[in-house]
């Protein structure tokens, strides 16, 4: 199933030849003399051919069927900044026998120019640059990407939408039927036109080993505006949390494993560029590359997520992997916010023989599900704690009881880690003397205000006072703890691309036409109960340490694989 995607397309290669309605031949000149001068005369009559191959859209296993065709091709010609003249906006790509597609020629003038190739787009749009039109104006075209509603800088509520962008990156409503939207770079976009060369010249095949650009033959090459992702994991045992319990370090335990794990991409920005941007310093530049940055707040982050669940099925590595199409994002300093990362929903299954479900008046551990198929609707885990999950058992049913039993639980814990366990059982009624203080001593539990994503539990140590007329509490210990409901479970795994160094921005930088091979290799947590937990203070600074470790690379599509391990 495919949902939400932003789809584009990909062919072996395509050759379009421009030319006027006129079969007039040009002056023949030598190609290579420019007349005794070292620069190009400018303004002259002359042909040229334009041989469109798709260099970086190569075809690779993953490609599916519908990137594959190509419906049109449109070509626009700016001089000196300003906008000549482009083909039809129809396009007229056809296939001959060999399989390579080609239209009519057109004559230009000779001199410096800017070709700007968009392919597959749709009837109802396209860019139409007219007299005056600057290349400026041309070149820094947005798409933005709404079109159904959404949510933007993680608000609660939809927001409508009214944009055409989500539209137009798949070149139109039915995309394997119209083709797939893409364009040339920016970065190699320019041109010199020799004048004086004739139709035929322009036109030939074989340039007897000559420099075909000084008869103004020029290949370009097209990419798809947009990235493809897939999400697998490499076996059984990579959805298998195991980790260290107790005291034999040596030994690691089963704790639980991951079911049913599906997929997502989140933190999409609210606009990409239609043609890539970049310079030398910046290579990959985006709309809102500048935008956010460490003391940035929600408010400032213009990212995008679709209103939908993760619905793409994590598969096995040798099993055929769900894609998701995805805009490029790159971000002059990548935090949190602003990195577009994989969202991962699944249920985590605790290992009942481990679910420690209260401790005995001797400070031994009760494992309540051992030996049990029974469901276990909620659970809790403490990462200060270690990766020990703790549950109420279902004999207890009431949810007063349930509560209390619980919170009993976390005191008796916290107090044989401690190495208190002789305070097991004490309250002010029966509290324990404590001969270092000569004082009744006791500890009590309560709860506590949620912090961030966490809840709280607060232990406090109670010594009677003086006077003996009651006792003074100290809180001792905050307990941190996530619940969770149904063992639902999330699981964030930031895009990256590891050919880039860890300082590199574009190590954590989305692509157009890279395809993001994400494979995760293990999990080490149990993941974040709700969704937005994953992503809490959008200016913390990136850095590769998640619960869910993935290998990514990056295929000539581009291909990127990424391993992952999932906490």
């Amino acid at each position: 199933m495919r949902k939400n995607n932003l789809l584009v397309g990909a062919f072996t290669m395509v050759t379009l030849v421009l030319t006027a309605c006129s079969n007039e031949e040009l002056p023949t000149e030598n190609p290579g003399s420019n007349n005794g001068n070292t620069e190009v005369v400018e303004g002259v009559s002359t042909y040229a051919r334009f041989s469109f191959k798709m260099d970086g859209v190569k075809h690779t296993r993953a490609t599916a069927d519908e990137e594959k065709g190509v419906k049109n091709i449109h070509v626009y010609v700016f001089a000196n900044g300003v906008f000549e003249t482009s083909t039809p906006p129809n396009g007229g790509v056809t296939a001959n026998s060999d399989g390579v597609f080609h239209s009519e020629v057109m004559k230009l003038t000779s001199g410096q120019k800017t070709i700007l190739i968009v392919a597959n787009k749709g009837n109802d749009w396209y860019p139409t640059p007219t007299a005056g039109t600057t290349l400026a104006a041309f070149q820094n075209q947005l798409m933005e990407l709404y079109t159904t509603p959404g949510r933007l800088a993680h608000g609660e509520a939809a927001i409508a939408r009214a944009g055409e962008g989500y539209k137009n990156l798949q070149g139109t409503d039915v995309p394997a039927d119209n083709g797939f939207l893409m364009s040339n770079l920016l970065s190699k976009s320019s041109f010199t036109l020799q004048p004086g060369i004739s139709q035929a010249d322009a036109e030939r095949n074989n340039y007897d080993g000559l420099d075909p650009a000084k008869f103004n033959h020029f290949d370009i090459s097209l990419y798809r505006t947009t990235a493809k992702l897939q999400t697998t994991y490499a076996d059984a045992d990579a959805l298998v949390y195991m980790a260290v319990q107790g005291n034999d370090l040596s030994k690691k335990v089963t704790v639980g494993t991951l079911k049913e794990p599906k997929f997502t991409v989140r933190n999409l920005p609210k606009q990409v560029y239609l043609f890539q941007h970049g310079n030398t310093d910046s290579p990959l530049l985006t709309p809102l590359y500048s935008s956010t940055n460490i003391t940035s707040k929600w408010a400032d982050f213009e990212v995008f997520d679709e209103v939908n669940t993760p619905d793409l099925e994590v598969v096995a590595q040798a099993a055929t992997p769900n894609s998701i199409y995805i805009p490029e994002n790159a971000n002059a300093t990548p935090v949190i916010g602003n990195t577009s990362y994989v969202l991962v929903k699944g249920k985590f299954e605790p290992n009942r023989d481990l679910v420690i479900t209260d401790v005995n008046d001797k400070g031994e551990y009760v494992y309540g599900f051992k030996g049990t198929s029974d469901e276990i609707a909620i659970f809790m885990y403490a990462p200060a704690w270690g990766s020990e999950i703790y549950a109420v058992p279902l004999s207890v049913t009431e949810e007063s009881d349930r509560l209390k039993h619980g919170m009993n639980t976390t005191l008796k814990t916290y107090l044989v880690k401690s190495g208190l366990k002789e305070y097991i059982g004490k309250d002010a009624v029966t509290p324990l003397f404590d001969p270092n203080t000569g004082k009744n001593t006791y500890y009590s539990i309560a709860i506590g205000t949620d912090d961030g994503i966490y809840k709280t539990c607060v232990i406090s140590k109670n010594v009677q006072n003086d006077d003996k007329s009651g006792y003074d509490k100290t809180v001792v210990e905050t307990v941190k703890y996530l619940q969770y409901v149904n063992g639902v479970t999330h699981y964030r795994i930031n895009i990256q691309d590891n050919s880039y160094l860890e300082n590199n921005n574009l190590r954590y930088s989305v692509t157009r036409n890279n395809l993001y091979k994400v494979n995760v290799k293990s999990i080490s947590g149990i993941g974040y109960p709700n969704e937005p937990d994953v992503t809490v203070d959008p200016e913390t600074p990136i850095s590769q340490q998640t619960h869910m470790q993935a290998h990514i690379t990056v295929e000539e599509w581009k291909e990127v694989n990424q391993e992952a391990d999932l906490n």
